[in-house]
């Protein structure tokens, strides 16, 4: 029971936030997607416009140490690299901010915050990342994944077009 309390002490004395984790949620502003040789991507996201997506993408590689590599026995999703997207809405910096906000609020942040946008990652079904632990890419990164939450009144299909599998 000492280190629980040794713990619970050391938080306590951290002259930041010790939350980990928040939550909210936003009217929903599509970013107005636009990738290099494919065109605009809407929602939901048509079978053929997936394939269109998967075609101008590559294997997202993993980190091993100092490699990069390639085994889709370890990570097994598509990616398509920033400097062929293009978010085109013009509320989406708006929209953006107002999260970087919430989340210098929450977790108590006083420095800068900014929001940068790494790849594009597209998942087929099965496809997966196995349990990891992620290396920093920036030692000013720390990751805030976005996850759309599905409610009651939201259709259980808006992320699914209706001619995909």
């Amino acid at each position: 029971m000492e280190v629980a309390k040794q713990l619970l002490q050391v938080l306590d004395s951290l002259d930041e936030s010790p939350q980990f984790c928040i939550s909210g949620s936003l009217s929903p502003i599509l970013p107005g997607l636009e990738v290099k040789g494919v065109g605009t991507v809407g929602l939901p996201i048509s079978a053929s416009k997936a394939r269109e997506l998967i075609e101008q993408a590559s294997q997202a590689p993993y980190g091993r140490g100092e490699d990069t590599i390639v085994d889709t026995k370890v990570r097994s999703v598509w990616q398509i690299e920033p400097s062929r997207l293009a978010l085109l809405n013009p509320e989406w910096d708006s929209f953006l901010a107002g999260i970087v906000k919430s989340i210098k609020e929450e977790f108590a942040i006083d420095k800068q915050v900014k929001c940068d946008l790494y790849k594009l990652l597209i998942y087929e079904k099965g496809d997966f990342f196995a349990p990891h632990r992620d290396s920093e890419k920036v030692n000013t990164r720390c990751p805030f994944p976005f996850t759309p939450e599905r409610r009651p009144r939201t259709p259980p299909d808006l992320l699914k077009h209706p001619e995909s599998p």
